[in-house]
This record gives C-alpha cells, structure tokens and sequence, in this order.
C-alpha cells in the first residue's frame, strides 16, 4: 500500500466521477471520521480517498481553463 492520493477520475482530462460517490463535509473533523468508518465497514483505504477544500477547488479551476480553452479553440 502507499501514502500517495489517487489521482481524480477524468474524461478527456476533466473530473468525471462515474462510479464514486462525492461528498463534501463542513469541516475535515467530520470528513476524517467519515472516511474511518468506512474503512472499519470494509472499504480499502484506496477506495476512501480524502481531498482537501484547497485541492478540489484547484482541481475545478483547472477544469474550467480546460473547458474554456476546448470551447474557445
């Protein structure tokens, strides 16, 4: 196993998370636990990934440039 984040399902480079589930939590707290539980119910660690506020909203920026650069090309 490793420490390293999978890395954001996409098509044709952009987010696309078919067949994951998405949730987003007020505070890392809650998110932490969440993602305990599910591991305690099962689930791998690989399969519970955790991304930071930060990360995701990074990752929707980039996504928009994208998108505006194939539409504007």
């Amino acid at each position: 196993m490793t420490n390293e984040k999978p890395q954001y399902p996409t098509s044709f480079g952009l987010f696309y998370p078919v067949g994951y589930l998405v949730v987003g939590f007020k505070n890392n707290k809650d998110a932490l636990q969440v993602q305990k539980d599910l591991e305690t119910g099962g689930y791998e660690p690989e399969d519970c990934a955790l991304f930071s506020c930060k990360e995701v909203t990074e990752a929707a920026a980039d996504n928009l440039k994208k998108m505006r650069a194939l539409f504007h090309a």
